[in-house]
């Protein structure tokens, strides 16, 4: 165990820490990262190892320029080392045949590289990622190879990777944490009953409602900065993306007008089933409200938060199910 008093380590050991010990910033900006830039052969396949993989996450941005007829229908692997950073899949950039990393050569259709190409493009930041030409099983192709891997990295002993974005435990765990919540506050009369009638007694309830709606969140801006435009507002884009299942889940569940004000602005935010983008910024001010503020012990707000852990959990649930056990296959 680590001497929170220790000169070089200061509270916990941390495998991340360069072996120094030394935190050099020598040739690193405090700025955000921006898209990369593709200086590859646009006729050549792109091999995917990670959310562009044709079941994972980032698929359905690149889908309409597949050529499905020449793209893998089986994953190949290729003798490179994959390693993650905070669960994102980035492999080193020469070859170690003593490590494998499975993935699909992806094929797009003539006239279409360009736009597949930069939307990957702007989807990496050139923080993480650069592209590299390889031959994968004598082909040529490009492929995303990662940056700075001494960097926030522990080590990894895996020989074959195969990224597989639904076991994220962020996403895993935050379904079966929060889902048992809402059970709950869907069908148990009683603890509906402890909440509301008794609810001076039920702090503890009010405050465990708070942390998953926190940890509802952090799935969902996970979920979001991995698959979007880098630089670009990745709720929107989440929202926009999904604004059939945000809109129906509104439908289904919300009967009355709600509206929620930001605590440091007073700016309005309603819930409206025809405006998918604003709606979910009306759950995400009160996920400001909650981590900035603390939301007030009121049985107004508490009865918001309820509704509104419902509503969320059931959108991200469905969004992580279409992405996941129903996304297309090639």
């Amino acid at each position: 165990m680590s001497n929170s008093n220790s000169k070089n380590n200061v509270g916990i050991n941390n495998s991340n820490q360069n072996k120094s010990n030394n935190c050099d910033n020598t040739g690193f900006q405090k700025t955000k990262a921006n898209p990369l830039r593709f200086n590859n052969n646009y006729a050549q396949p792109f091999f995917a190892y990670g959310i562009f993989k044709p079941d994972q996450l980032a698929y359905s941005r690149i889908d309409k320029y597949v050529d499905s007829k020449k793209t893998d229908k089986n994953p190949r692997r290729i003798p490179y080392k994959m390693i993650t950073r905070d669960g994102v899949p980035l492999i080193e950039g020469e070859e170690n045949n003593g490590y494998y990393t499975m993935g699909y050569l992806i094929y797009f259709k003539k006239g279409f590289e360009k736009k597949a190409y930069h939307t990957i493009s702007r989807t990496q930041g050139d923080a993480l990622y650069d592209w590299k030409e390889i031959e994968v099983d004598g082909i040529p192709s490009n492929v995303l190879v990662g940056l700075h891997l001494d960097r926030g990295i522990p080590e990894d002993d895996n020989v074959l990777y195969d990224f597989r974005g639904e076991k994220d435990p962020l996403f895993t765990h935050t379904i079966r944490r929060v889902g048992k919540t809402v059970k709950e506050l869907k069908n148990d009369e009683k603890i509906m009953e402890d909440y509301d009638k008794k609810f001076s007694t039920n702090i503890q309830n009010f405050f465990k409602i708070q942390l998953d709606y926190m940890l509802l969140w952090a799935a969902i801006e996970r979920y979001a900065s991995l698959k979007y435009y880098v630089g670009k507002d990745v709720k929107s884009q989440f929202a926009n993306e999904y604004s059939d299942i945000i809109s129906q889940v509104i439908k289904n569940n919300v009967n009355e007008e709600r509206l929620v004000y930001n605590s440091d602005t007073l700016w309005c935010n309603k819930l409206d089933y025809n405006e998918p983008v604003d709606s979910l910024f009306y759950y995400y001010t009160i996920r400001c409200n909650v981590v900035h503020n603390g939301k007030d012990f009121q049985i107004f707000d508490f009865d918001l938060l309820k509704k509104s852990l419902v509503e969320l959990y059931e959108i991200f649930k469905q969004v992580y199910d279409e992405t996941f056990k129903k996304g297309k296959k090639i």
